[in-house]
């Protein structure tokens, strides 16, 4: 569509994951992608993203002037940091959700780059130590792009009765399913940022993610890390977690200072002064 020369463009970047890993887009989405994110990158005036590590990617693969190019945090909002239920909206949520008393969690789509069937042969390693744990996956199986390689993992180590699909969980329920977890994991192949590790640390549980870039940028030292290609590692980090008391409450501690990192305030000002500068 046209645009008129003296209106200023900015163009907010995520992710440009179908770059890394086109084998995990679908052909139509490949070419829309490839057509049209050039096109844009190329109008706009300003490029904001919301990582360095998803900053650099712009530069890798589209050679941006980085001068063009902001980083603009993505963060938790004030209202899910502040969730408070009592004892009876806790339990009627893990009804709602069919949730287990004892479970890893995991809340995200379930497209391909986000590793899943990993996670859940990881998982099964676990369960031989820990039977009465259960993985949830907080995510829509109906969605876009759903990895069928899922289904396949869960039916090759027959362990379906362990695996629980939530279901689009409601906005207004999301930190209750923290609250309830033991765990929070985060296996991405491949992220822009990653704001359900901040959702999670937000609820002052443990999280453990994979060792990629954009992770460390997030988490730094308050999450633990493991190669999300290792089954071996991710499994052993798991039980750790699970079995070392004094482990958990160190992470913890770590995710709460670094929490405050990052604030909607903080980046409401930073694009007010980018729009700012435009004038």
């Amino acid at each position: 569509f046209f645009v008129p020369k003296n209106i200023k463009i900015i163009t907010h970047i995520h992710d440009v994951s179908f770059n890394a890993y086109p084998e995990f887009i679908k052909k139509s989405d490949l070419f829309f992608l490839k057509l049209l994110i050039p096109k844009s990158l190329k109008r706009a005036d300003k490029i904001v993203a919301v990582s360095k590590f998803t900053k650099q990617e712009i530069i890798k693969y589209y050679k941006i002037n980085p001068e063009k190019i902001e980083v603009v945090y993505n963060a938790v909002g004030e209202n899910f940091l502040q969730s408070d239920y009592s004892g009876n909206e806790l339990f009627e949520i893990r009804k709602k959700y069919n949730l287990p008393e004892e479970f890893i969690l995991y809340i995200g789509t379930l497209q391909p780059r986000k590793n899943i069937p990993m996670l859940i042969s990881a998982f099964a390693r676990v369960k031989e130590k820990n039977p009465g744990i259960k993985l949830v996956l907080a995510g829509n199986k109906n969605a876009h792009n759903f990895d069928s390689n899922i289904d396949k993992e869960i039916e090759r180590l027959k362990i379906s009765d362990s695996i629980i699909f939530s279901g689009f969980v409601d906005e207004k329920d999301k930190s209750a399913l923290f609250q309830l977890a033991n765990i929070f994991i985060f296996p991405s192949l491949y992220e822009g940022f990653g704001i359900p590790i901040l959702e999670a640390m937000s609820q002052k549980i443990p999280v453990l993610v994979s060792d990629i870039p954009v992770h460390h940028e997030i988490a730094d030292n308050g999450a633990l890390y493991f190669n999300p290609e290792s089954v071996d590692e991710a499994s052993k980090k798991l039980y750790n977690i699970l079995a070392d008391e004094n482990l958990r409450e160190k992470l913890i501690n770590l995710e709460s200072m670094r929490l405050y990192f990052f604030s909607w305030k903080k980046s409401a000002e930073k694009m007010l002064e980018i729009y700012s500068g435009l004038k």
